[in-house]
């Protein structure tokens, strides 16, 4: 009964906190005569697991975007005269969507807790110290109209734009069934959002002074996300090619560059820089990825006093001629221990069932066992013994956000870590009695 609990919680939490894996790419971009071009990508996030939500810091030298770390999102920095990402957020929950406050060394960013609270927060860059900005407003997105205004996605059936005077203290409803991208149009005192009322999707202004909103242009198909140039034209993508529309020239949108030419698909971000000379593309991660993962933790070994690399007892060999027969049905595939008896051991059945020799990879190194899982076994089955006070880490750093326990007398859990859409899932089986 155990067992079919844990399989049954640890399913649902997987599904609800995963976020499909994706990378942040920066690009030269360049326009000339209404032409548009990009070139040099360069991948800014280089992170396995959820990478999202660029914007520009005013200095158009560097970069905010959400990263995931240790089964959690935080906020990252990256510089790109140094190519160096800095940590800025290391809270218990996880923040989304930062963007910086004006020219100060503050930004704001959407803080999901473990509770399921979610407010927008404001954080300092150098002590990572937030403070609630709207503790009224669920908000998903959001976008500064200045330091003591800004407009918001708050969620909700529909979600709802809104505007909110930090000064006052007030949150006012503009609009409703609105999109998620919030942006300031260059060289206008406006506002700009997709409104999802009608059929064709809509680009619209809102006036933060006035009240007004007004009709600037239809989105691409059903593209949810665009940003603007300093020269007021719009960018978007869908799939792998991005797109521009002249909202005061054009009615359509035409292709400016395919970025399959590069090898990356799966547009769903955009940001363009404060000079319009770099654009910050979020894409999907392609990655070598196994099939399934089995991570187990050797059976029951010997006690002796003094002896750190004991043998299996008898019980530990009959639950190792478990695992093989538990695993007969499967297509062999890889096999990985420690560098210890008792995990090569509990997998010497298994192995010679499979045909395969188990590689060894020191206990001491977690890092090198999961890349070497992600380098080397693409599209296979691959089987891991560790130990108790490893094998938590590893499903960890397999982007997994349950934390794992294992007892000193708890054997037989089998922990099976599967990808849906990128988002790694974790199930829970036992192998002997």
């Amino acid at each position: 009964m155990r067992s079919k609990l844990l399989l049954i919680s640890i399913v649902y939490l997987s599904a609800v906190s995963g976020q499909p894996a994706s990378e942040v790419y920066l690009f030269d971009l360049k326009e000339v005569n209404n032409h548009f071009s990009v070139s040099n990508p360069v991948n800014i996030s280089s992170n396995r697991g959820y990478d999202n939500q660029p914007s520009f810091m005013t200095n158009g030298r560097e970069v905010l975007f959400s990263s995931t770390r240790n089964g959690q999102t935080d906020i990252v920095r990256y510089n790109m005269r140094i190519n160096r990402k800095t940590w800025l957020t290391e809270t218990e929950g996880s923040e989304y969507s930062p963007i910086q406050i004006g020219s100060t060394q503050t930004f704001s960013a959407i803080l999901l807790e473990k509770n399921g609270t979610q407010l927008l927060y404001k954080y300092n860059m150098r002590s990572g110290e937030g403070e609630v900005l709207v503790p009224d407003l669920k908000i998903g997105y959001h976008s500064w109209v200045d330091k003591n205004r800004l407009i918001s996605f708050v969620l909700g059936d529909p979600p709802t734009l809104q505007s909110s005077d930090l000064k006052r203290g007030t949150n006012t409803v503009l609009d409703n069934t609105i999109g998620r991208s919030l942006h300031a149009v260059p060289g206008r005192e406006v506002m700009s959002y997709v409104s999802k009322k009608e059929k064709q999707w809509t680009i619209n202004s809102f006036h933060p002074e006035t009240g007004k909103i007004g009709y600037i242009g239809m989105t691409h198909k059903e593209s949810d996300d665009y940003a603007w140039t300093p020269s007021g034209k719009l960018l978007t993508g869908e799939g792998a090619r991005l797109y521009k529309l002249d909202p005061e020239k054009e009615q359509h949108w035409t292709e400016i560059a395919d970025l399959s030419d590069f090898g990356l698909t799966g547009i769903t971000r955009l940001a363009v820089s404060p000079r319009g000379d770099k654009i910050a593309v979020v894409v999907i991660e392609e990655v070598c990825r196994p099939s399934v993962v089995y991570l187990i933790r050797h059976a029951e070994k010997m006690i002796i006093p003094g002896e750190d690399d004991p043998d299996l007892t008898s019980e530990g060999f009959e639950r190792a001629e478990a695992l093989a027969l538990a695993m007969s049905t499967i297509e062999a595939g890889a096999v990985y221990s420690s560098q210890y008896k008792r995990t090569q051991q509990t997998v010497a059945p298994l192995t010679k069932a499979w045909s395969v020799e188990a590689v060894v990879i020191s206990a001491d190194d977690p890092e090198k066992q999961i890349d070497v899982l992600f380098k080397n076994n693409c599209d296979q089955n691959v089987v891991i013994a560790g130990h108790s006070n490893t094998l938590p880490g590893l499903i960890e750093l397999l982007v997994i956000p349950e934390k794992i326990t294992i007892e000193d007398d708890q054997y037989g859990d089998l922990y099976v870590v599967r990808w849906k859409d990128g988002i790694p899932t974790l199930t829970v089986d036992h192998v002997g009695n």
